[in-house]
């Protein structure tokens, strides 16, 4: 392993907690993918970058808290996290790929930052169990598939503001402030 990246072969397959070494600035590509134990990860503050699939299937894992140094999520980074009822996205983070977070049926809220102006395909597809996102007026774009699967979903956000009619052409609950 280097100072820079994180890849698979430096952790243990039946790790159940870990903390990402600092200095660390990339976590690699399918680093944790079908880490099924894993419940608990420290990422440290000099992580720019989670790389694709990077979390992907670790049904284990409850809550992640992302660092302010992110700026970018990649593609199915939290992809299949079954359990996971809670994510703290910084605003830091300008870039969360498509699928980020799809089928992670147990996440309930949502928060997406002011850092962020495109919710990108599938985002939260499938998050049976989500309630509540709240997107700012800097989202000037959603795609295709963001939120299908997400049934009692509620879209808050302010009046006017693209989510808001974008929540409305697409028929989804929307909650203004």
């Amino acid at each position: 392993m280097t100072a820079q990246a994180f890849t698979r072969s430096d952790v243990p397959k039946n790790v159940k907690e870990f903390s990402i070494p600092d200095g660390t600035t990339h976590i690699g590509d399918r680093a944790f993918q079908n880490y099924t134990n894993l419940t608990s990860v420290k990422i440290p503050d000099s992580v720019t970058t989670i790389g694709k699939l990077a979390f992907d299937s670790c049904t284990g894992l409850t809550s992640i808290t992302i660092p302010d140094s992110v700026t970018n999520i990649e593609k199915s980074a939290f992809s299949l996290c079954t359990c996971l009822t809670s994510v703290t996205i910084p605003n830091s983070v300008t870039t969360i790929g498509n699928f980020a977070f799809d089928m992670c049926h147990s996440l309930t809220n949502a928060s997406i930052p002011e850092s962020v102006t495109r919710i990108g395909h599938g985002v939260f597809f499938g998050c049976t169990n989500l309630m509540t996102v709240t997107i700012p007026t800097s989202v000037t774009r959603i795609r295709y598939h963001a939120f299908i699967g997400c049934p009692n979903l509620t879209i808050r956000t302010q009046s006017g503001s693209y989510a808001e009619k974008w929540a409305k052409r697409n028929k989804i609950k929307v909650e203004t402030f």
